[in-house]
């Protein structure tokens, strides 16, 4: 059985510069899950001296700077074999959650199927405690957690 350019055994074919997507290629897809845990009230704050290095506006932008990496992260993958496998995101679904005080974001594995109910459970619970403490943003493609993060960005 005659070998073709990339050393997979296949039938016999003519390759040329222009047949290039006669053959096999190494393809990589899957489900991914992200976790992210961004504790934005750190954002300057020095941990020797406890207490903020920053003044509010410097922070403020920084934290808007950080949202936007987050949101083009995801919008516009980058990464390892990107000419020959340029990744792309077929579909987003996910949950943003927000402490506005002192009390942790809830986090849960999306790998878990039931994840968005779970953080939705999580976040009643947690605010009995602080009451409107926790906030919940759930959205299923990349045009709504787009417009999640910005209107974060621009609420803070």
């Amino acid at each position: 059985m005659p070998v073709n350019n990339w050393g997979v055994g296949q039938e016999q074919r003519h390759y040329s510069p222009c047949n290039a997507f006669d053959g096999y290629f190494r393809v990589a897809a899957g489900v991914y899950a992200l976790v992210m845990n961004v504790e934005a009230s750190r954002i300057g704050f020095n941990d020797v001296s406890r207490a903020y290095v920053l003044d509010e506006s410097e922070r403020k932008q920084r934290l808007n700077t950080l949202l936007k990496s987050i949101t083009f992260t995801l919008l516009s993958p980058k990464g390892a074999h990107r000419n020959t496998q340029f990744p792309h995101v077929v579909s987003a679904e996910g949950v943003v959650a927000v402490s506005w005080g002192t009390v942790p974001a809830p986090t849960a594995s999306p790998l878990n199927v039931n994840y968005a109910d779970e953080l939705q459970a999580i976040s009643q619970q947690v605010n009995r405690f602080a009451p409107g403490g926790v906030e919940t943003f759930s959205f299923k493609s990349l045009s709504e957690f787009a417009k999640i993060m910005a209107d974060l960005a621009e609420k803070l």
